[in-house]
This record gives structure tokens, sequence and C-alpha cells, in this order.
């Protein structure tokens, strides 16, 4: 069967701006039978892709590129292709993806790492055997490893680039700064010893001299008197001089001060610049150890490879052949990525007897100037809030929609055209092993927090029970009627199988009203982490941070107005239904044969409709 097995849509975020219909569309125009919706990290676009290809007559195979990086490792985010065989594989693949959201980066990026792979795909788990996965583009599972020293003297030379906004500790002027103020610190010790001397100066009183000259002046001899009065006199004269001298010297220490406040915010300007400077020269150390000729990578690629042939099945595993041309430089040279991976990949897939596939890593529908300028747009929102504009390379001109004959002769170009021939037709085998029916059906979500042994309608007839004493207290109005209206209203919520649906509703609805009690401080906190934070650690801040009074939930429209046990649970707030002689049947009855879709609880925030 003729196919296609590695292609995005706009659900691979800021990669593509194809659609689902125009890829569908144009495989079938350019003569395929199969084509696969391989987005990044996401299969969001799963359901409207199999309808747009049911539409168009093509047969669609479900699968995503996922991102796979262990938490150690010195390498980034590495793609790996996973396509459903069948509806088992599909939901194999549907979990696996869910779990790499709980393992977001920095970026926002989901990450699936070996042990989630072998959780979901390994011999002992329930989907083995029914997922092929192929080794991705030259940023897979495989041609990563490869091509990792030159994406690490890549990395090396932004690192450097960087460096130049940063000074070095072997500035000369954080030298001179040093200096200065060890020099700017000696002068002011100086000035505040002198001070300390003219202070004591200026401040001595002569009283008492003054006195002892009036006397001697009737005893002594005039030239004895003299001497004395002409000491006195020079005392006096150091002593206002010191004054003078001693506003002079506090007016040179306020300046100093102001010298040594302003040298030292400079060093520590120098310092923590210095201080990213070594930071950055010691990540450039980590990337120049790791750089290692890429002949000397070939037995770490088969030990990987030997990795994902065991843990998908033997049979399972294909080695992806690609060929876009895409450029890397390596100081004084310029290099073809895929000339360089793809061959050494080939001899992997020929010493583990592992089939090699063709494809063409394909984000838009051709190459014409409209698609080349949407994915240069796409591709530069992520730098929208920067002002940056990404530049169309020469390998983003060849990620369209090719043809066979168009694939078999890029791929000729770095391998034997016989090899090339033979990935093609292995895209045959792999269309034609994937064939999910996509049934449908209902499933609906099971209430996890009940107690241990109870079931779901136990748990939701404790909790109504629970809310007669909250809204009648000491059952004060609680009459016959309301009896009977509860039992009612519990048997057929029970025999229509609504018990969990009732019981996650009250749930998420108690859980905003919550919310609605933190400061403002806290939701700041948890806008912060909310990529980060696990579901328990969640719960646990909301629970221990309801500081104010607030609302994030209103009290309820529409028929599930008319629920008592809504009303007694807290789904519904203030409105008591036989109060206002409201019907539960409106909401539900057991000859209704659909979920309740128009009345609900409406969320003030959002205003959705959520029973």
């Amino acid at each position: 069967m003729k196919g296609l097995i590695h292609c995005h849509s706009e659900n691979s975020r800021y990669d593509s701006p194809m659609d689902v219909n125009t890829l569908c569309k144009r495989s079938k125009e350019l003569g395929y039978e199969a084509v696969t919706l391989t987005d990044h990290g996401t299969l969001t676009g799963i359901d409207d892709f199999v309808k747009a290809a049911k539409e168009v007559g093509i047969k669609p195979i479900p699968g995503v590129e996922a991102y796979v990086q262990e938490d150690e490792s010195k390498y980034g985010r590495r793609h790996l292709i996973l396509l459903a065989k069948d509806d088992i594989g599909y939901q194999g693949i549907s979990k696996a993806v869910t779990e790499s959201n709980k393992r977001i980066d920095s970026n926002g990026f989901p990450r699936m790492n070996k042990e989630i792979l072998q959780k979901y795909f390994g011999i002992k788990s329930k989907y083995h055997g029914h997922v092929i996965a192929t080794s991705a583009c030259a940023g897979g599972i495989l041609a990563g490893i490869l091509l990792s020293p030159f994406e690490f003297e890549k990395k090396n030379t932004k690192l450097r680039e960087k460096l130049k906004k940063y000074e070095s500790p072997k500035s000369e002027s954080y030298k001179r700064n040093c200096d200065k103020l060890k020099r700017k610190n000696d002068d002011l010790s100086d000035l505040v010893e002198k001070r300390e001397e003219l202070n004591t100066l200026s401040k001595k009183t002569f009283k008492k001299k003054e006195n002892a000259l009036a006397k001697l002046q009737k005893t002594a001899s005039e030239e004895e008197y003299q001497e004395a009065y002409d000491a006195l006199m020079k005392e006096k004269n150091e002593s206002e001089e010191a004054k003078k001298e001693l506003e002079k010297v506090r007016i040179n220490i306020s300046i100093i001060k102001k010298d040594i406040t302003a040298i030292k915010g400079k060093i520590k300007e120098s310092e923590e610049s210095q201080a990213h400077f070594n930071e950055i020269m010691n990540e450039i150390k980590e990337n120049a150890n790791n750089i290692v000729p890429v002949e000397n990578l070939y037995n770490e690629v088969l030990e990987e490879a030997k990795f994902y042939d065991k843990t998908f099945g033997h049979g399972n595993f294909y080695i992806e052949m690609q060929n876009h041309g895409y450029l890397i430089n390596d100081v004084d040279k310029e290099y073809k990525s895929e000339e360089i991976s793809m061959p050494q990949l080939l001899k992997v897939a020929d010493e583990l007897d592992i089939k090699i596939v063709a494809a063409n890593d394909a984000h838009i529908p051709d190459n014409s100037e409209n698609s080349l300028r949407a994915r240069q747009i796409i591709s530069s929102l992520r730098f929208a809030k920067k002002g940056f504009i990404t530049t169309i390379q020469e390998g983003d001109k060849e990620l369209y929609l090719k043809t066979e004959e168009e694939l078999e002769k890029a791929l000729s170009e770095i391998i034997p055209n016989d090899r090339a021939k033979e990935a093609i037709q292995n895209t045959y085998k792999v269309c034609e092993e994937c064939n999910c029916e996509f049934k449908n059906g209902e499933h609906y979500p099971k209430f996890k927090g009940l107690l241990p042994g109870e079931t779901a309608d136990e748990a939701l007839r404790r909790m109504t029970l629970a809310g007669i004493e909250k809204r009648f207290p000491k059952k004060i109005g609680w009459t016959k009627e309301y009896q009977e209206r509860m039992e009612y209203e519990l048997q057929v919520i029970s025999e229509m199988g609504y018990s969990d649906y009732f019981l996650i509703v009250q749930d998420f609805l108690e859980f905003g009203r919550k919310l609605g009690h933190l400061s403002d401080v806290s939701l700041q906190y948890l806008k912060s982490v909310i990529k980060t934070i696990s579901l328990k650690d969640l719960v646990i801040f909301v629970d221990t941070h309801q500081e104010e009074v607030g609302f994030a939930v209103g009290a309820g429209r529409g028929s599930a107005a008319g629920s008592l046990v809504a009303y007694l649970v807290g789904i519904t707030n203030i409105i008591d239904p036989l109060q206002y002689a409201l019907l539960f049947e409106r909401f539900l009855n057991k000859d209704r044969v659909s979920m309740p879709e128009t009345s609900g609880i409406q969320c003030e925030p959002c205003s959705r409709v959520c029973l």
C-alpha cells in the first residue's frame, strides 16, 4: 500500500502550517493510498485527521513524533515516530503521550523516556507488538547521537557569542577597581584617624589656663607672663585651626565613602558578570568534552538501536532514511547532516537486521513560495516577543509532500539507489500493517476518590446524606417529601450509571471553590509552576493556602438545578429545587438516552457549562 509515514499538521507547535484537510487531500492527489499524522508530542489532530482522510478516500494512520529525553542525559530532546498498528496500539500511544505530559521541560515540550517506552511498549506490556516505531529524522533517537558533536559545537558557538556580554575574571578593569578600592580604604582609614585627632584638638577648653594666666600676671615677671600668654594663644590658635581643618576632613571622608560605594558597586557588577562568565565557560567545557569524532559514536548508536528493536519487537522498529539537505557548520567547513548520519544508520540497520524505511519530514503540502512563507511565519511565532524572524534554510525547502519519484531521487543522493528503492518499498509494508478501525463507543471516567471497598453509588449516597445536615441543620424543614425525592433521584442516577458522573462533577466544582479562596500571591505562584507541578502537589497547595473569602463557581443554572441530590452534594448552590417546584425529570430521567448537554453549572470565570 503506497503511503506517507512521517507527516505533520498545524498541531505541531511552531512547526507546520498545514491543516489535516490539506494533508489528506494533497496526499491523495499524489497517488498515495495511506497517510500518517505524526505531530510533535501530541495527538490533538487525530480525530479531524481521520475524518478528513475518510472524506477523500485515503487510509488514515494515527501516530506521534515523540520527544525522548532522559533526565540525566547529555543529549537534548530527540525524536521517535510511533505508529498505531491497530486500536490497541493507538490506546498505548495515547497513554504514553499522556504520561509524557507529566515530564514537561522548561520550554513546554512533553518528553518520553525509556522507562515510559518500556512501560507501554516493552515485551511485558499490553501494547507490545501493536505499535511500529521508526528512528525519525536527523534529530532522531539514532541520528541525533551521531550528529551530537556538531550540536555541541553549535551550542558552544552560541555560548561564545553570549560570553561577550559578560566580564572575564581576568578583566583589567576589575583589577583596577580592586586596587582603587584598597587605596580608597587606606585613605579613609588615615582620614578617620586624623579626624579623631582634630576632633580632640578642636574640643579643647581653656578656662582653667586662662584663670591660671590671670593669677600668673599678678605674681610672675612680665617676661614669664608673656611667655605663658604666647603659649596659651598658640594652643587657642591650634584649636581654631583644628576646627577649620576638621570640617574639610569630614567633607573628604564623605566624598571618599561615596567613591568607595561606587567602586564597590562596580566590583559587585563585575563579580556577578564574572559568575555568569564562569557558568558559561563551564558549559562550554562540558560541551567540548562531549565532542568526539562521529565514527567513535557508532557503537553507542548500535546499542541504542538494539534497545528500540527489543522494546518494540523485532520487525516493529524501522530505521528511517531521510534527505532534506540540511547544512551544519563545523569551524571552517560545511556539512550536510543527513549525508553524515544516514549512511551510518544504514550500516547499523544491516548489522542488526533492522529494516529501513523512507520518509520525508513533511510540514507543508508543496514547495511553493506561499507554503514556505507560511512555515516561516509559524516558526517565527515562538520568537514573537523578541521580534525575531526565522530564515528559510535550504533544508526547509524540502519539507513538502513528495512523490515517490522525488523521494527516491533525494535518498539516492546519500545511499545506493537500490537501498532507496528498498526503503520506499518498506513504507508499503508499514502502511499495510497499520489498520486502526477507530471504533466509536461510549467511555465514561470513573471516580477515583472512593473509600476502600466502596462503590460509586454508595459514595454518592454517603455524600448526599452528609449534605442533609449542611442544607437542613438538625433536619429542620426536611420532610417526607424531601426524603422520597432524594431516594427517587438516587435510584434513577444509579440505574442510569451516573453516580461516577455526579461524584466527578462535585469534585472539580469543590476544587474550583477552593481556588476562589486563594490570594493573588498564591494564584500567581500557581501560574508560574503550573507546567511542572504534580496534581498531588497542586491539590495539597490549594488545600493549605485558602486565605481569603471568594467564589470561583456560580450557584448553578439550567435543568441541573432541578436535582435535589445535586443541591445536597454541593453541585448546585442556593437553589432548593422543591422550594421552587423544579422537576428532576427535566435534567435526568430513565427515558433519556443521552448525557445532559444544555443544562449545567456555570463557572463564573469562563462561563463554561460543566453539567
